[in-house]
């Protein structure tokens, strides 16, 4: 069975902790709704591991973005979504979205593509979108981790979330 929690992430204390320049590198920028080609291929690429995009997965893909550009299930926040890119190809992506339950950010989905997996690249474009955040003025942002998925929850943790409750 899959456990799903919530984890929660201070950002009054992960600015203190991280005190350093944030430097927005060239190949860093805003997510925008022109991407959603972009993303869909990078989350068929990250999350799928299949070379040939079957059509279903791709639909699937496809509804996922619009939902999340659409506010189907939480409101998108643009000004906080990071991507990184090596030329024209997106190379990974950290959406964030408004969850008006909580009244707070929550990663919606980070993702990099499996050929540049291990690089560093989704901590690059994690903290500059925990950046983006402290920048706008919240003080917490939320995550749904799976249990199983042990690189996104070690991830969390060391950057200094606490994990919460069961979903």
């Amino acid at each position: 069975m899959n456990s799903i929690y919530e984890y929660q992430l201070n950002l009054i204390t992960y600015k203190q902790r991280y005190k350093r320049q944030r430097h927005f590198s060239q190949r860093l920028r805003l997510i925008v709704p022109e991407d959603k080609s972009a993303l869909v291929n990078l989350i068929l690429s990250g999350f799928l591991n299949h070379p040939a995009y079957e059509q279903q997965h791709r639909t699937a893909a496809e509804q996922d973005i619009e939902a999340y550009f659409g506010g189907k299930v939480h409101s998108p926040l643009l000004n906080c979504s990071c991507g990184y890119w090596k030329e024209q190809i997106l190379i990974g992506a950290c959406l964030i979205s408004y969850w008006k339950e909580r009244e707070c950010p929550l990663i919606d989905c980070l993702v990099v593509l499996n050929n540049y997996k291990n690089r560093n690249i989704s901590s690059v474009i994690f903290q500059a979108s925990l950046d983006r955040l402290t920048l706008a003025g919240y003080s917490e942002v939320r995550a749904v981790i799976s249990d199983e998925n042990a690189l996104p929850k070690h991830l969390a943790q060391r950057l200094g979330f606490t994990k919460l409750e069961k979903l």
